[in-house]
């Protein structure tokens, strides 16, 4: 019994559509990531604050060299689909709740949604969901499954009626209403005059007409309907230009390939057909015959191009409304593969393959090709009327300033008139800005231009009615002639924001972290302190490089002074009376003789620490708080029980001590939150006192009356509501754990109540009735900080109760107002699933939580982010990036006391904190590092080389990496090129190149390149080898297998190769000659007859085993000929290996095939011997393999290649295994991802004894080592598999099932179905897979109880049992969700 959770989401975009979705005037980029359907809007970073600084509104993006703007994509929300999203389409509704456009979203089992925004709730709304896996989707016994056929979505331009292409030629259409536009298009105002009223329809939006859905009833037909040739369709769309939907259908006559290009030559037809809705009708409009063969897309073109684009491998096709085809081959093999009569521009030699076609932003003649290497090239229709007379074909190179994507893409979007947003599934997603260097010019007209035009009005008057007929009534100027179009200004484009995408090339090592010491540091014990980080390759091309990726945060830390057991820090800029200018302080509470004593220094120059000695601060009392108000002219510091105000001297210039004004009794400081002017001080006895600095620094407590004096305060906080010079807020937490603001300008009575807080809804409203529940949530603390980058901070709601549980609600108008102002009626707050968990109190730092007035803690301007520090024994920061949601990062330091922002001018970027050992230090976030991924920090090295493998020697601390490029093929290994015609498209192989990396420089050091041509490393590992049968001496070696792509004609050959980092003398001519003093020493090498595809150690004897094609051998080291390998034992396969994997200390080994499954396999020493003990009973598509112990059972894990993960289990006293022959399928699970590689991690602390009733039954839990599995997948996400126990596993799938029913899914999907491996391949996956255990636990169900309101929690818990089991489930469901894995690094 296993656990699934996907510890990081997908980050490989696989489509994108942009419309106006959250109002009908917004710029949003909706992007699917898989399973992960994410919604940007773009803003415009410097022209949104110029305007609000003139007070002018925001004007539209234009183009120029001289628009300093900075476009970004923010996130506004992202919601995980239960399904794999096959395709977007945006659709323009009568109605919608937020007056934009719809969206539809397609996953692969024939099933799509239509999506509303709703801004009430500020997120999705199901409209409807429309599914069709009831219909006959099976074809002939050799027609590929329905689960390995895409379906996709394509809507009319008017949308009218939306389409989705599922099965091999299945459709299903879903009609829109809208209102029939052919009354107006036959009266005209200024022929027929004023239109009676009494005539005219009623409008769609009075009751009698309004619809109850804003669709109809769908249909499903073949497309054999349309016409019977459809048998092999390739492409579907919708066409322009037309007044009824019009359908265009690539498809072929006879299925095209390779080896019979000659016989099925040009067996490609493009038709279209109109559909009748009502009628369930089609007419066929045209039908194009004999197009080339290679043709795979169809992008239907509007006006002022108009007609449809077919793109092929070779050429590119237009073909307009009347039926004329006009081609261009874009290389040589275009007139070899086709007889359709082309413009020869050959001489480009482009590869269109995989390549995207969308519209230039501002160019409505000109196209964007993106070829599959990332490359841009630039179409320019030269038109001749209504028909295309040539396409102009530019490549935009990246030395005329054009960057390239660095990848294949996946996606395109154009989201306005100069924005293009392009996806990739390899490379980083990128948002380009379009310009041009030079307008479009045009030549004066010639005398005989004007006589020949006059000339072809009388004619061309037929044609307009002809055109008519099929027209959208729109008027269109008729194109000059090709002598008088002026030439195109070069198109550049800018990257100006990117999606970071973390597709994994190779398998993943574990990487120790160590802290870098410095010469002020080496009295700090806790900073040679060993952590691991995990590191992938990523990225392809020139954007290739390493990932570091890390689930808490490492802080590199300097320390500042030799205080010792410091409790807190405040760290402030005030103006100096003498220099005029700035003065850095630094106020230090630390513990002195028992008693919490505060000190303030000044930090120079060079930042270091000089106390400041003055007789009026008063230093002999912890501080709670200290700020500077009046415009930097006063330091405000807050005891105990007073407020005291100081100059930059530290002359005391005010004291107000909290006491009672009716009894004089002393009051003691509960709360502080202050924003200049203003000083909020929340009191022990309930009572608030709202302190105004004046211009000169004098502070003035303000008078209070009504429900601001009368009720009792719990905490608060003083927050500017939009900009920074805006009128401050009151937010205040009553007793009984209500929400009310006030205004500055009228304490008198609240401007916004939220009594129902403690209940912890989902959307938190103003004055609204709410039902009372029994023992409310008991909450102590609230925080509203802005928390984000610099280009996308706004504010949130921080919310702590007494356990130390941290919530956080984030602001929203419900009339899509801006977050400048509060409006009562209009404001809202939704509850973000990014909480943090509460701590126990400890008696060793119990003192240390006494002392703080406050847990939450605001950072400004912290490297760029705003965020906000949760102190306590769970030390976390809340980040957010302008691309992803807020999270919660964990520091590693569990003990960090405080921290704060380092304001001095010597370092804008630092913090100061305060460790668990009581040391005031100085630190920074690690540069080149982002924090949006689930709370992980991941930071990007880029070689600018694609890295395909990583393996880390661990004795040197040093890197080693594989780096391919292509080269062209050697003539001796492919001989045809003297029948070629043209050399210019040669084939290409991969030949790669070892390196050693360095990771203090990140630069590559050494380089090893092999000896035989298209030699490219396909297994990279480090491994620990015997080197001496006699002494039993073990080595780390850098093992590659590589593999010898010798063309179709010969067979592959292969090798491994042993490589020792060994010491030398450092190259001085390096400019960082000591990184240089390792080299890569060749220590062993052997040939194989066939690619070598996986190696590992082998047993407990420090063997290697090498899988090469049908073979796995096990090798040793031979200590009388060096250089060679010793032979050992083997074993045959069935067809192929793909991976082979041991489990440390034993002798068993996973050998995954293929196709034919994984087997079992035992090495014996005595004799030596490699047996196959146990295999799967089904086939299985094996991408990689690895072992799963848990206690006394040996768990396999297999992920096929439909992304589906099964769990095996080898049990040979269960009779269902045959005496140990047949690996027992125990359950399976559907993930839409691919996983490409496993690590194994063994784990100090196992999540699985959290839930141990009986840790004494036989099992020493603590001595047992426990496993975790890492999956990294093609799709950026990074999958855990946790073993779980007995009872762990009753209670979350209890959970499961609950929660799986209360919570609103997402665009309607059934969780249930998505996992179940059965459903997901449409029933045929029933006869293959035999699971006869239980499923896994899957915890994106799970992970979401944060989601329910503190009824529906406590609902969901009664099924787990009382408060013991829920506070272990919790910490179970914690474990599962990362902290296993972060137990490890």
């Amino acid at each position: 019994m296993q656990a699934y959770a996907e510890l990081l989401p997908p980050t490989a975009v696989t489509h994108a559509v942009s419309l106006s979705f959250v109002n009908a005037h917004s710029q949003n980029l909706i992007v699917a990531k898989t399973s992960l359907l994410q919604v940007f809007e773009v803003k415009s970073i410097v022209n949104d604050k110029l305007n609000r600084a003139n007070g002018t509104s925001v004007h539209p993006i234009q183009n120029g060299a001289h628009d300093t703007t900075q476009r970004r994509l923010a996130l506004i929300g992202e919601y995980p689909i239960s399904g794999a999203i096959t395709s977007l389409a945006a659709v323009k509704l009568q109605e919608s709740r937020s007056g934009g456009q719809a969206l539809l979203v397609a996953v692969r089992d024939a099933k799509f949604s239509l999506v509303e925004w709703n801004p009430e709730v500020y997120g999705l709304s199901t409209v409807s969901i429309h599914y069709y896996e009831g219909e006959d989707l099976r074809g002939s016994p050799w027609a590929p499954t329905p689960f390995h056929l895409s379906s996709y979505l394509t809507v009319d331009p008017s949308s009218r009626c939306a389409a989705l292409k599922f099965g091999q030629r299945h459709l299903a259409i879903l009609p829109f209403h809208y209102e029939s536009d052919l009354d107006l298009d036959e009266y005209d105002a200024q022929l027929d005059g004023a239109k009676d009223v009494s005539e005219q329809k009623p409008s769609v939006d009075e009751p009698s007409l309004r619809t109850q859905t804003p669709y109809g009833a769908s249909f499903v037909l073949q497309l054999t309907a349309l016409d019977q040739g459809i048998l092999d369709p390739a492409d579907l769309a919708f066409l322009h230009e037309y007044r009824e939907p019009t359908l265009g259908v690539l498809y072929f006559e006879r299925s095209p390939s390779n080896s019979t290009s000659v016989e099925r030559r040009d067996v490609t037809t493009f038709a279209a057909f109109t559909l009748d809705i009502a009628q369930r009708a089609r007419t066929p409009l045209q039908s194009i015959t004999g197009l080339p063969s290679d043709l795979f897309r169809l992008l239907p073109l509007p006006l002022p191009i108009g007609g449809s684009l077919l793109v092929g491998t070779n050429e590119l096709v237009h073909v307009d409304q009347s039926g004329k085809v006009y081609a261009v081959a874009v290389n040589s093999f275009a007139r070899e593969q086709s007889s359709l009569q082309m413009s020869d521009q050959s001489e480009l030699g482009l590869k269109l393959e995989g390549s995207l076609t969308c519209q230039i932003p501002g160019q409505p003649k000109s196209l964007l090709l993106v070829l599959n290497t990332g490359q841009f090239i630039a179409l320019t229709f030269i038109m001749d009327g209504r028909s295309v007379s040539s396409i102009r074909i530019q490549v935009l190179s990246e030395a005329s300033g054009n960057p390239q994507l660095g990848g294949e893409p996946s996606c395109t979007a154009m989201i306005n008139s100069n924005l293009l947003f392009v996806g990739s599934l390899m490379a980083d997603s990128a948002m380009f800005e379009c310009s041009s260097t030079s307008s479009q010019l045009t030549r004066k007209r010639s005398h005989a231009d004007m006589v020949g035009q006059a000339a072809n009005e009388d004619s061309s008057e037929e044609e307009e009615d002809e055109d008519d007929l099929y027209g959208d009534g729109a008027p269109v100027k008729k194109a000059l002639p090709t002598s008088a179009v002026g030439t195109q200004g070069d198109i550049v484009f800018k990257v100006v924001d990117k999606l970071d995408n973390l597709h994994p090339l190779g398998e993943p090592v574990l990487v120790p972290r160590k802290k870098r010491k410095t010469n002020r540091d080496q009295n700090t014990d806790d900073l040679s302190v060993e952590q691991l980080q995990l590191v992938l390759p990523t990225g392809c091309g020139t954007s290739g490089g390493l990932s570091l990726l890390s689930q808490q945060l490492y802080l590199d830390e300097q320390k500042m002074t030799d205080s010792t057991n410091v409790r807190s820090v405040h760290s402030l800029q005030i103006q100096d009376n003498q220099s005029h200018g700035l003065k850095d302080i630094c106020a230090v509470t630390q513990e002195v003789d028992g008693q919490l004593k505060t000190s303030v220094h000044e930090i120079n120059a060079q930042g270091v620490l000089v106390e400041l000695a003055s007789p009026d601060f008063e230093a002999d009392i912890p501080t709670y708080h200290m700020d500077v108000l009046a415009n930097k002219k006063r330091l405000v510091q807050v005891t105990q029980s007073e407020v005291r105000s100081y100059d930059a001297d530290l002359k005391v210039s005010q004291m107000l001590p909290m006491e009672d004004e009716e009894t004089e009794t002393e009051l003691r400081v509960q709360h502080v939150s202050s924003s200049d002017p203003y000083i909020l001080v929340v009191r022990n006895d309930k009572s608030v006192a709202l302190l105004k600095a004046d211009s000169d620094g004098e502070l003035e407590e303000l008078e209070q009356s009504g429900s601001l004096a009368e009720r009792q305060w719990m905490s608060g906080s003083v927050h500017s509501w939009g900009e920074a010079n805006s009128e401050a807020s009151l937010f205040l937490l009553t007793e009984n754990g209500g929400l009310h603001v006030f205004s500055v300008d009228n304490l008198d009575s609240p401007i916004y109540v939220a009594d129902d807080l403690c209940q912890l809804p989902q959307i938190l409203t103003h004055e609204r009735n709410f039902r009372r529940v029994n023992n409310p949530e008991k909450l102590v603390e609230i925080l509203v900080a802005n928390v984000g980058s610099s280009q996308s901070s706004c504010p949130y709601l921080f919310v702590r109760n007494e356990l130390g549980d941290v919530e956080v609600y984030q602001p929203f108008h419900d009339n899509d107002e801006a977050l400048d102002h509060i409006e009562p009626t209009s404001l809202r707050w939704l509850r973000k699933n990014c909480a943090v968990p509460g701590y126990q109190e400890d008696e060793s730092d119990g003192e240390d939580q006494k002392d703080d007035a406050s847990r939450l803690r605001s950072l400004t301007n912290v490297n760029g982010h705003d965020a906000v520090f949760v102190r306590g024994a769970s030390p976390s920061l809340f980040l957010k990036e302008s691309s992803s949601e807020l999270c919660a990062v964990k520091l590693a330091d569990p003990r960090t006391r405080d921290m704060c922002k380092l304001a001095a001018k010597s370092s804008s970027l630092a913090m100061l904190i305060v460790n668990g050992s009581g040391h005031l230090n100085s630190t920074e976030l690690p540069a080149r590092t982002t924090y949006g991924l689930n709370g992980w920090a991941l930071q990007r090295i880029s070689l600018g080389n694609e890295i395909e493998a990583v393996a880390y020697d661990v004795p040197t601390s040093l890197y080693t990496v594989s780096i391919s490029r292509e080269i062209p093929m050697p003539d001796e290994l492919y001989n045809h090129w003297s029948n070629e015609n043209d050399s210019t498209l040669r084939p290409t192989v991969l030949e790669s190149s070892l390196h050693i990396l360095h990771p203090d420089t990140w630069q590559l050091v050494d380089t090893f390149t092999f000896p035989n041509e298209c030699e490219r490393i396909s297994a990279l590992k480090s491994l620990s080898l015997e080197t001496s049968q006699a002494s039993k001496e073990r080595r780390t070696f850098t093992v590659v297998g590589t593999t010898i792509d010798r063309g179709e004609d010969l067979p592959c050959l292969g090798g491994v190769y042993l490589f020792d980092i060994v010491q030398v003398a450092p190259d001085t001519n390096f400019p960082h000659p000591e990184t240089t003093a390792r080299k890569l020493k060749l220590i062993a090498h052997e040939e194989f007859r066939g690619p070598v595809t996986a190696v590992a150690e082998a047993g407990s004897q420090g063997l290697l085993t090498v899988a090469q094609g049908q073979k796995v051998l096990v090798r040793g080291l031979r200590e009388d000929l060096p250089g060679q390998l010793l032979p050992v034992a083997f074993m045959d396969v069935a067809c192929f290996v793909s991976d082979v994997k041991n489990l440390k200390g034993t002798g068993l080994s996973l050998i995954a095939d293929a196709v034919k499954g994984v087997q079992l396999a035992g090495f014996e020493a005595t004799p030596y011997r490699l047996t196959s003990l146990s295999h799967s009973r089904t086939k299985l598509q094996v991408l990689t393999c690895d072992f799963l112990p848990h206690e006394k059972t040996l768990f396999i894990v297999v992920a096929d290649g439909d992304g589906n993960i099964h769990v095996l289990e080898y049990n040979p006293d269960n009779p269902k295994s045959v005496k140990g022959e047949r690996l027992i399928h125990r359950s399976a699970l559907h993930t839409a991802h691919q996983p490409t590689s496993s690590l194994l991690l063994p784990c100090p602390r196992s999540v699985s004894a959290l839930g141990n009733d009986d840790p004494a039954d036989g099992m020493d839990v603590d001595a047992t080592p426990q496993h975790a599995l890492i999956l990294p997948a093609t799709s950026g996400a990074l999958i855990q598999l946790t073993p779980l126990s007995e009872s762990t596993y009753r209670r979350l799938s209890s959970l499961q099932s609950h929660l799986s029913s209360v919570l609103p899914q997402h665009c309607a999907f059934n969780p249930r179905a998505y996992r179940n491996v059965d459903s997901e391949g449409l029933g045929y996956w029933g006869s293959a897979v035999d699971v006869s255990g239980r499923g896994m636990v899957d915890l994106g169900v799970v992970g979401r109880w944060r989601e329910l309101g503190l009824r529906g929690r406590r609902e969901a818990w009664g099924r787990v049992g009382g408060m013991e089991e829920v506070e272990v489930a919790k910490a179970e469901i914690e474990g599962c969700l990362g902290g296993v894995f972060r137990d490890v690094l």
